[in-house]
């Protein structure tokens, strides 16, 4: 019935429902499996952004200086998504720092248009 999911949806679109539970709506389970015979580790809550250089860092491949940026925002950031930023100390905020955003917004561009941003842009978060 439409009276059960009311609440949720309500609260899923709500600016105002608290950042905690911006949080807990957003969580989805990940598994990562390996053949390799690696010890398990805990991941913790983590933004897809952050997936691709993650597995990057797991398998010992290199990255490319987009992906080096984007695993160090995420070792402090791990949680960045419209609304909801987790810093790693588990603080909750609305928003990226604006340098930041800024810069990350910077070399998206670059990655879509090739400006040659990142020639000039260190590659820490």
């Amino acid at each position: 019935p439409r009276s059960t999911l009311f609440p949720y949806t309500t609260l899923f679109r709500s600016d105002s429902a608290s950042l905690d539970t911006r949080e807990f709506l957003h969580r989805v389970p990940l598994v990562v499996w390996t053949n390799s015979g690696a010890p398990a580790r805990p991941l913790g809550g983590r933004s897809t952004a952050f997936l691709g250089p993650l597995l990057l860092e797991l398998t010992g491949t290199p990255g490319t200086h987009y992906s080096d940026f984007v695993r160090a925002v995420g070792a402090r950031h791990p949680v960045v998504i419209p609304g909801l930023v987790a810093d790693a100390d588990g603080t909750l905020r609305e928003e990226l720092p604006a340098p930041l955003a800024e810069r990350w917004w910077t070399l998206q561009y670059d990655q879509l248009f090739g400006e040659d941003y990142l020639s000039s842009e260190p590659s820490s978060g």
